[in-house]
């Protein structure tokens, strides 16, 4: 006996090829390597000849609407800067603040710009009150499996320094709050000469043992 096949199976076969050409051809839309005509020439596995264009516009179209939806920001520039502000002011370094407004909020400042916006700003603390806020948010609020690297990532000190960064913040955490008046100016050339001040016998040990050391 011939099997004669249903009209409502032919449209559910053609329904399932069709959903198949168009999650094929997205995904080869996705790599950058692939030119539009190795697109049509796939196509034509899924696709009547006369169909073709007209649903390759239709996915360019449904992709770019797409874009421009997920990259719409989710507050005002005035409002992320004010957040950039409280990062910065926390110790994070520009970088990361700039990363972060982009993956975050959709707004996109470079650490440049960023720098220049955030000095026009009357509540930025000064570096010095920057480098104690980090050390106590290093030391007293992430965790503690938080890496050396994480540490540079997030506050920009160099993972091979940071002992000698961070070490001496922990002796001039008792003399001010994280809300007192900022230093008076150069006060990073100043924290830079005490920090090498108290690391000088470190210093000098070093640098003798390198010396005894034999060949």
């Amino acid at each position: 006996m011939k099997h004669v096949e249903s009209s409502e199976w032919r449209t559910y076969v053609q329904e399932c090829v069709h959903e198949d050409g168009i999650r094929v051809l997205r995904s080869l839309f996705a790599n950058k390597n692939i030119c539009i005509d190795m697109v049509k020439k796939a196509a034509t596995a899924f696709f009547p000849q006369n169909e073709i264009d007209n649903i390759i516009e239709k996915i360019q179209n449904e992709i770019e609407e797409s874009k421009a939806t997920t990259e719409i920001p989710l507050c005002t520039r005035e409002k992320a800067l004010q957040i950039a502000l409280h990062k910065v002011n926390q110790g994070c370094c520009l970088q990361y603040v700039s990363d972060g407004q982009k993956e975050w909020l959709g707004i996109e400042i470079n650490p440049a710009e960023l720098d220049t916006e955030l000095s026009k700003l009357p509540g930025l603390l000064s570096s010095y009150q920057q480098l104690r806020n980090a050390w106590h948010n290093i030391h007293h609020v992430e965790p503690d499996s938080i890496t050396p690297f994480q540490i540079q990532e997030k506050y920009g000190f160099d993972w091979r320094y940071q002992e000698y960064v961070l070490d001496p913040c922990e002796d001039n955490e008792q003399d001010a709050d994280s809300t007192a008046e900022p230093a008076q100016t150069n006060e990073v050339q100043t924290l830079s000469k005490r920090i090498i001040e108290q690391n000088r016998e470190t210093y000098d040990s070093l640098a003798s043992s390198d010396k005894e050391r034999p060949e």
